[in-house]
């Protein structure tokens, strides 16, 4: 895990390396352990490093070895590659990047982790070719050697690289199936830039610091992020997971092309007994291998602990993987990180420890302290580059903390089983569209009966409700049934109403709801997420049910009927690990997701927060409005977790962070 930048000009312009220093010092954080440069012009080729360059590096005589100090350098540059270095695979010094073969001008500045890259090591080996390194670096090289644009077709893992190659003059960029690792770019007449953080690219003298208002109406109005290519950042764009980039260094051209597309299987039989049973032992047999993957590395390998289905699989398959010696990893005992709430109604501990006295596990625990959430909110939010939804992110960012604390630089997280599987409640309305479709009255009342078990009948009233006002009634009623909408800028609201249609509902089925979201802003969203706050400090995080993509394709092949059976949600996922979960987690039916107390802080520190909301925020709030009614507005104590309210303090602490500090 790493963090890459870059910078590319044409027609004549050149950059200096003061530009990719502030990029890449900007990127420390996602690798301490490491830095390198590539600097190119028409006249010489410069492999340079920085203060946080190990001595063994500057002493290894690699070809891609660096030979110069970057601040000792005043030539411009026409190319120019920077590199954050987390070591995590082949933590020697022939893991340094930017990376290059000895045999082809072909150079890469990557991060992430291409879990099978042993496998296509041999693969490749089998053919004749050659290593020199043990990194899945070199492997990615030698495949787009092999394959061009092609290689990412046999990649399982998260990425995004950078591939320079001399022999075309060209810029190839990629970002792995479902987003799991970022990837901003800039571009305008002569140049190209691109990082891992957008606020890498506001380093740029050629980026401008500006709000887009579009992305703006979405946030505030929608509540969606990154909807689209241009964000909140007016010029930075997102690549979309799933597509390759590619530059023409001779002209600045740039093409952008989808190489994967999830396909899902939306058709419907009653459920087969013998059936389930294939597809649990699928499931088992493919999600044990996907965990077992993500345990490979030259370090400890740790795990997040939630208390749910997810996270309790994850660490009972580890101690499984363990136990058999069949994985990778070292140690006798696992390292399991936990936040939680003693007291609270939100706190998980009970179902955490069943697990963890199941298992050979070191437990670790924080609680999150509203006191050190205020004092670490802007830091929070300018390592997240925009603003949060809850301060479930300021208690993930508190267990990567205590990972890096204990020494962890690697956890295994349970992101995206419930997009997978079928674990939020309102999966049951798609659900009972499949059932209605397919005249199986009694599946669909069987459903029925489990939402009242489950006290979800109402849950899905109200759902069905926002869904039909959100999209197609008149502003005046929307602002009845979602109050935060009187808070947003008149001016904002009416020009771009019409986006309120990208919220009308496509999805029928459970299959193509579940697509939607795995594949959509909602998983990315989630994603993005993970990503920032195990970044934030140094930790990576893998996660072994979003980007194994064997796994991914052979649960949406499978009908949306056998996901969700009766109370039991993910009930492909409870069944496939019944044998080794816990009884009181594999029973557990009221697992919420990652829940924190949101409503009582936001109560607790709103006279806080009250510094932040300045007039800088005057395009885009009703401001008179909302401060007349400040006290009662961030009052939500006593109602359901509101994060349609909390984002208004997030955007007002990002606005100070990124454009009045």
């Amino acid at each position: 895990m790493c963090g890459i930048s870059g910078i590319a000009c044409w027609n004549g312009k050149k950059i200096s390396t003061d530009e990719i220093i502030r990029m890449n010092n900007s990127l420390r954080h996602r690798g301490p352990d490491d830095e390198g440069f590539l600097l190119i012009n028409e006249k010489q080729k410069t492999i340079a490093f920085g203060n946080d360059t190990p001595i063994e590096v500057k002493e290894s005589r690699l070809h891609f070895s660096p030979t110069q100090h970057i601040e000792k350098n005043n030539s411009v540059y026409e190319l120019l590659l920077g590199h954050r270095r987390l070591s995590i695979i082949d933590i020697s010094a022939t893991g340094h990047q930017p990376m290059c073969l000895p045999d082809v001008d072909l150079w890469i500045t990557y991060n992430g982790e291409i879990y099978n890259y042993k496998e296509l090591r041999a693969s490749l080996q089998a053919k004749g070719i050659e290593f020199i390194t043990e990194s899945d670096t070199e492997v990615i090289l030698r495949c787009y050697q092999a394959y061009g644009s092609e290689c990412v077709q046999h990649f399982n893992g998260m990425w995004s690289f950078v591939i320079y190659d001399g022999r075309k003059k060209e810029m190839f960029a990629s970002r792995d199936r479902f987003g799991v690792k970022p990837f901003y770019y800039h571009s305008a007449e002569n140049n190209f830039a691109f990082a891992s953080e957008q606020k890498t690219l506001l380093q740029f003298s050629e980026v401008k610091k500006e709000i887009n208002p579009v992305a703006m109406f979405d946030f505030l109005a929608l509540n969606v992020l990154e909807k689209e290519k241009e964000g909140l950042f007016k010029g930075i764009k997102e690549l979309q997971p799933a597509h390759n980039l590619s530059l023409n260094l001779k002209n600045g051209e740039i093409k952008i092309n989808c190489y994967y597309s999830l396909k899902t299987d939306s058709t419907f039989f009653s459920i087969n007994k013998k059936q389930t049973q294939e597809y649990i032992d699928e499931v088992k047999k493919l999600a044990t291998e996907s965990i077992d993957l993500r345990l490979r590395a030259d370090v400890t390998v740790g795990t997040c602990l939630s208390g749910g289905i997810d996270s309790s699989v994850i660490v009972c398959v580890m101690d499984k993987l363990l136990k058999e010696k069949s994985s990778s990893q070292n140690g006798n005992k696992i390292q399991a990180f936990s936040s939680i709430f003693p007291g609270s109604r939100f706190d998980e501990s009970a179902y955490m420890k069943n697990v963890v006295e199941q298992t050979n596990t070191n437990w670790h625990t924080v609680i999150p302290d509203k006191k050190d959430f205020l004092n670490d909110v802007e830091y929070l939010i300018y390592s997240h580059d925009l603003p949060i939804w809850s301060i479930s992110s300021f208690a993930q960012s508190s267990v990567m903390k205590l990972a890096k604390s204990n020494h962890v630089k690697v956890l295994l997280d349970g992101q995206g089983a419930d997009e997978l599987f079928g674990g939020y409640k309102h999966y049951y309305k798609y659900l009972l569209n499949d059932f209605k479709s397919s005249s199986e009255n009694n599946e669909y009342q069987n459903a029925i009966a489990a939402l009242k078990e489950t006290n979800g009948k109402d849950f899905l009233v109200r759902y069905n409700l926002k869904k039909l006002i959100e999209p197609t009634a008149p502003l005046l009623l929307k602002k009845f049934f979602f109050p935060d909408l009187k808070y947003i800028h008149p001016d904002l609201l009416n020009q771009y109403k019409e986006r309120f249609l990208f919220l009308k509902e496509t999805s029928t089925s459970l299959n193509e709801k579940l697509k939607e979201d795995f594949t959509g802003t909602y998983l990315k969203e989630l994603l993005r997420r993970e990503d920032r706050n195990g970044m934030m400090h140094s930790v990576e995080s893998r996660v072994p049910f979003t980007d194994d993509h064997s796994l991914v394709e052979s649960v949406f092949s499978i009908q949306g009927n056998y996901k969700i059976r009766g109370a039991s949600t993910k009930y492909l996922l409870r069944e496939a690990f019944k044998d080794i979960l816990p009884s009181p987690v594999y029973s557990r039916t009221d697992k919420l997701g990652f829940v924190t107390p949101n409503n009582e802080w936001m109560n607790d520190l709103k006279n806080d927060f009250r510094i932040y909301f300045t007039s800088d925020l005057a395009p885009y709030l009703n401001l008179p409005l909302l401060m007349r009614d400040y006290n009662s507005f961030f009052n939500q104590s006593h109602k359901s977790e509101n994060y349609r309210v909390f984002k208004f303090i997030s955007l007002a602490v990002w606005m100070k962070t990124f454009f009045n500090s």
